[in-house]
């Protein structure tokens, strides 16, 4: 649509006004005190377009005492907002020199709004800020934290901040708003007082009248929770209030109000309950500010027109390069302030960890069947034999990561916690502990084995939930109420968590940690570790002394000592050496793992390599993509921050590969030498910006691509990743529009013309179905995307050309695979017809449906785990094909002769959809919110219309 100018007033500007409770008169030319006036006359304008000087503002909004707050200069949809920039300003001219106030201006499209407030510079804001907030900028043009202050005024209260450190982070801040940016950002490490720091930059807010409202967002209850008692509570008295569920708790009048980001996100997505204005908070507080934030609640921060403050204890080197861009910090990626736990540690501030290696056996090894006892053979014997007898050789290691959990396993590790913990209270009683598990039944299991092995230990009347030992996780009821009990009493000396003691909890007495999960997040691996850097003086350790922690002997003998000396953690599942550290401090330079962008850039080089040795074969668009990729590989290098260390220590190799020509040739010697001195330097912030599964998916797509012209088992492994992904975004995720988008991209790669692609074709894959593996549940992911080894150090420098290019597809792909690409192929097949058409099967349809795709069948094990009866077959196809909408329209025309309500023709369309899309249905769903019945049927009408709906199925 291309509204003209009066439309776009009354169709996109009018709406939102309203929003901001205001009342739009229709009279051109009146003007009434707090409501927003159309056409009105000024007095003043330029005369070389208009002799008179008058002019007509399209609105301007009125305070109570009849003087203009704000005016609004609107266009028509399909300019720019920014034409009307100037003619506001004149506007605001005019009305300044008669009433001596000078309005907030705005100037807009419709979808788009600038605003200018003369205190920040012109920004975009969602719409239009209410009459109070409108009243308060004005106000604060007198005293903005942009005026002209003494830097007295940016001190933080003593006793709120008295560190050196959070005095600094605060005036940078302070002083950065000051000089008119709207954003700011520090980095401190966990346990160093965030939370104080942002408690006292309110503070100094609220002191000197810089605004009059903050609001703190944080992800989970239990860290709103913790901010607003264990800190501003205790350092401040101002009113506040809580939202948590979508209910407000406390003052109405709060000047500070905390909420986590899903109430907020629900309250301002909810007009009619809103009662919150663009410009009702002048600050807004990030708690744990980083990319997936943004991206996951994007809404708020676009939504209110406030100073933002970000708060994370992520290595600022680490911080993804979109977070510094949505603070406007990308031109360096520096935050206004950081301080690292490697400086808290040496100022005395946090406590330092050792690490211990105690993987098991099973855990390292894998569990090999000759090995065993007489006794674990049979038990072997009796788990893991097939469906032919056959018993496996050997079970490795990673399946007792993800799909098997060993008893045994989880006795060894708590002896080991039980013997080698720290202790309190002269060694008598185990020092706190967090166990972070897999999931649920990981955690059951662990606290279950504890209970067998120290039932002595446990509780006989656990009041509260407190036992010794205890799972804390989204599905135990009262869960922060457990927290609290772990933090401030005794009973509780172990905690297993699942994804909710991982971050943000402040438990200073905590000294043993258990890494029972893997973790591949660098993120979260600090945020794990900062549980327990917290100092602890008066704790009473029985524990190695400090001098052990911060790796300065390597003395582990246990003594008493009065305060935390330091922490353990107990590396189950090889976290460190995932992160490159070694579990004792040790770091081995001769085995540093690349990271997944490292891994990518250097598959990236050898694309290009073996591009090069076949330039002259390749055809022209594939040419194209190699000097693409060659500038792209060589501007990445030029990009490089040359501040960092790494860089600094690599200069002379970042010089050379800066240089363009040096990417001509790449032979073995300069793939050593860019994998040992380039690929170590590539960072997250010279990387895209895609999640983890979508660059999994990029470094797959590269490997197939640098595999395509050699016979290896790289190249089918990749081409199986690629088309099972395909295939379960093709099966599973087309109610997705996105997916929908590139459903001919799906199609394309489960057919039988993938697997002999150009690279460029590859490389179009590679970009539109890498947007869409965010869709695949991450178990799902993780099971089909695998990180290959690489043959880059080989030492041999030749290209294999197979004589023949062309591959079987059919060997790759699964039976239920083949079976899709029959049925897609096949629609005029009598049960295909019958199940599109909403018909009910027949069994000679089934049958003979059952006979022509026994070409298909390999085995018959395969076939019958598929379709276990002949009703799964109608079922499976229903799933793949759907419902035709003209079969769904003739059923409800259908039904009591068409003689049903709207309403009730669209609870029938809903079902009949949701058959279409998951091949079948039984009556749990009814009770489900998006298919009650409710009031719609009568019980008689709803039980002929399941009837007749399960008759065709």
């Amino acid at each position: 649509m291309n509204r003209n100018e009066y439309e776009t007033r009354k169709e996109l500007i009018d709406p939102k006004l309203k929003r901001a409770g205001w009342t739009v008169l229709t009279q051109k030319g009146v003007i009434e005190p707090g409501k927003a006036c159309i056409e009105i006359e000024v007095q003043g304008m330029p005369t070389a377009n208009n002799s008179c000087g008058k002019g007509y503002i399209d609105y301007v909004l009125f305070g109570d005492d009849a003087k203009p707050l704000a005016i609004i200069e609107a266009k028509k949809e399909s300019y720019s907002e920014d034409k009307g920039r100037a003619q506001a300003n004149l506007y605001a001219d005019c009305l300044e020199h008669k009433y001596g106030i000078r309005p907030v201006i705005y100037y807009t499209n419709g979808h788009n709004t600038q605003i200018s407030d003369g205190i920040f510079p012109i920004r975009e804001v969602f719409g239009f800020h209410k009459k109070d907030e409108l009243e308060h900028i004005i106000q604060k043009r007198k005293n903005s934290i942009t005026s002209e202050h003494p830097i007295c005024h940016f001190e933080p209260r003593n006793d709120i901040c008295g560190r050196y450190y959070q005095k600094e982070a605060v005036q940078q801040v302070m002083l950065h708003y000051n000089n008119k940016h709207t954003k700011s950002l520090i980095v401190l490490a966990t346990g160093t007082g965030k939370t104080r720091v942002s408690c006292a930059i309110s503070e100094i807010f609220l002191r000197n009248g810089f605004g009059k409202r903050i609001l703190f967002l944080a992800d989970r209850k239990n860290l709103v929770l913790q901010a607003k008692d264990d800190t501003f509570n205790e350092y401040l008295i101002e009113p506040m209030a809580i939202i948590m569920e979508g209910q407000f708790t406390g003052s109405k009048d709060a000047r500070i109000v905390f909420s986590t980001y899903q109430s907020m996100l629900s309250i301002i997505n909810d007009p009619a309950k809103c009662e919150f204005g663009i410009g009702h908070f002048d600050l807004i507080i990030i708690d744990e500010a980083h990319r997936s934030i943004f991206n996951k609640y994007a809404e708020i921060f676009k939504y209110f027109d406030a100073l933002m403050l970000g708060l994370t204890a992520t290595p600022k080197d680490e911080i993804n390069k979109s977070t510094y861009q949505v603070f406007e910090l990308s031109a360096n990626n520096t935050p206004n302030y950081s301080y690292d736990i490697q400086k808290a540690v040496e100022d005395g501030y946090l406590t330092y960890f050792r690490a211990l290696d105690r993987t098991s056996d099973i855990l390292k090894n894998g569990l090999t069947y000759e090995e065993l006892s007489e006794e674990e053979k049979e038990e072997y014997e009796n788990l893991f034999t097939d469906e032919n007898g056959e018993i496996p050789e050997k079970i490795e290691s990673n399946k007792f990561y993800s799909q098997i959990t060993n008893i045994d396993t989880i006795r060894q590790v708590l002896r080991i916690l039980m013997d080698e913990g720290i202790k309190v209270d002269g060694g008598d009683l185990l020092g706190k502990t967090i166990i972070f598990a897999k999931d649920h039944n990981h955690a059951d299991l662990i606290c279950n084995t504890f209970k067998e092995m120290y039932s002595n230990l446990c509780y006989i009347n656990a009041e509260g939930g407190a036992d010794y030992c205890v799972i804390i996780d989204n599905q135990v009821d009262y869960n922060i109420q457990l927290q609290r009990s772990f933090k401030d009493d005794q009973k509780i000396r172990i905690v297993i968590s699942v994804d909710m003691m991982d971050t943000g909890v402040d438990i200073p007495d905590v000294v043993n940690l258990v890494f029972f999960k893997q973790v591949q997040s660098k993120v979260k691996f600090w945020q794990m570790i900062g549980r327990g850097t917290r100092l602890c003086p008066e704790l009473n350790v029985f524990s190695p002394h400090k001098d052990y922690f911060e790796r300065k002997n390597d003395s582990n003998l246990f003594s008493n000592y009065k305060g935390k000396q330091g922490f353990l953690i107990f590396d189950i599942c090889n976290v460190f050496p995932f992160f490159k550290l070694n579990p004792d401090g040790k770091e081995d330079r001769s085995n540093l793992s690349l990271t997944l962008n490292q891994k990518i850039f250097i598959e990236r080089v050898n694309l290009l390599r073996i591009m090069q040795v076949r330039y002259n074969n390749l055809n022209h668009q594939e040419q194209i993509l190699y000097r693409n990729l060659k500038n792209d590989l060589c501007n990445e290098v030029k990009n490089f921050n040359r501040e960092y260390i790494s860089i600094i220590n690599k200069s002379k190799y970042i010089d050379k590969y800066s240089q363009l020509n040096e990417w001509d040739n790449i032979d073995q010697i300069k793939l050593t030498e860019i994998k040992k001195n380039i690929a170590p330097c590539v960072t997250v912030n010279s990387q895209s910006n895609h999640d983890v599964f979508s660059r999994n998916f990029d470094l797959i797509c590269y490997k197939f691509s640098s595999s395509r012209f050699s016979s290896t088992s790289v190249f089918n492994t990749c081409f199986k990743s690629i088309t099972n992904i395909a295939q379960y975004l093709h099966d599973n995720k087309q109610h997705i529009t996105e997916v929908k988008n590139y459903i001919n991209d799906l199609k394309y790669v489960i057919s039988d013309n993938f697997c002999n692609s150009d690279i460029t074709k590859i490389n179009e894959i590679r970009i539109n179905i890498g947007k869409l593996v965010k869709y695949i549940e991450q178990e799902k992911v993780e099971n089909i995307i695998s990180d290959f080894t690489d043959n880059i150090e080989s030492l041999n420098d030749t290209i294999d050309e197979p004589n023949n290019c062309h591959i079987d597809i059919n060997q790759h792909r699964t039976f239920e695979q083949r079976i899709s690409i029959y049925i897609e192929n096949n629609k005029t097949n009598d049960l295909v017809k019958e199940v599109i058409s909403y018909s009910k099967p027949s069994n000679d349809s089934i049958k003979k449906f059952k006979e022509e795709i026994q070409k298909y069948v390999q085995n018959q094990e395969e076939f019958n785990s598929l379709f276990p009866d002949d009703n799964s077959i109608p079922v499976f196809i229903r799933k793949k094909l759907g419902i035709s909408k003209d079969a769904i329209d003739k059923f409800i025309a259908n039904q009591q002769n068409n003689s049903y309500s709207s309403d009730q023709k669209n609870y029938i369309r809903k079902l009949l959809e949701y058959i279409s899309r998951n091949g079948s249905f039984d009556n749990s769903i009814l009770i489900q919110d998006d298919f009650l019945f409710g009031n719609l049927f009568t019980e008689a009408q709803i039980h002929k219309i399941i009837s007749d709906i399960k008759n065709r199925l």
